[in-house]
């Protein structure tokens, strides 16, 4: 399912170690060329999933965010008072303090459910994550307008995949394999035959001797 965009010069799974986390997850790396779409680059995604159903825009830090305070977890080694960002794709945490500063990334469609009350806002992310699996609470007076922006995205995500997925196959179903292939496979199966006819041989042979 690799992407198909000609500014892409190589693209692949690799192991990085995060320096926050100090462990060690995949990920998949696109190294792009310069193009009228920006400069030579090298973009990181959760899987390669990703990778082909995003719109490759960069991150809007025009997004709202909201004002949260992340509950100690095991899956990390902050807690305490942060920002939280939600954009098309991704739950982003930032450093209270210096707003360039991010904590965390948690890829949307690596979220396995969410929800929300008055206060709290939370949600468990899956094993493709850079936390890992895990729960994740926060407190906040924001969770409702949290819980809204996470789950229209979601949704909107969805229903992009389940678009490309019904694309691609109808691209399928209108692919015919031509005479050649058809003859080969064909072919292939009368001599699997074949081998089989003669191993029978070969055993009854072999009894008749003994």
């Amino acid at each position: 399912m690799a992407s198909n965009f000609n500014d892409i010069v190589k693209q692949g799974y690799v192991k990085i170690r995060s320096r926050k986390l100090g462990i060690f997850r995949r990920c998949w790396l696109v190294f792009k060329k310069a193009s009228s779409k920006g400069p030579r680059r090298l973009e990181k995604f959760p899987d390669e999933k990703a990778a082909y159903f995003r719109n490759f825009h960069k991150v809007n830090h025009a997004f709202l965010r909201f004002n949260v305070y992340l509950m100690p977890t095991p899956n990390l080694d902050i807690y305490g008072e942060c920002t939280m960002q939600i954009t098309h794709e991704n739950i982003y945490l930032w450093d209270i303090h210096n707003a360039k500063v991010k904590l965390v990334m948690w890829p949307l469609s690596s979220l396995r459910r969410y929800g929300r009350d008055s206060t709290w806002f939370t949600f468990e992310s899956g094993r493709m994550c850079d936390t890992g699996e895990g729960l994740f609470t926060f407190q906040t007076r924001e969770g409702e307008m949290i819980y809204q922006k996470v789950h229209s995205a979601t949704l909107a995500i969805a229903e992009q995949h389940e678009r490309l997925m019904m694309e691609m196959e109808q691209k399928a179903r209108s692919i015919s394999l031509p005479r050649s292939a058809y003859w080969h496979h064909i072919t292939r199966q009368n001599s699997v035959g074949e081998i089989y006819s003669l191993q029978g041989k070969f055993l009854l042979n072999t009894c008749h001797d003994y």
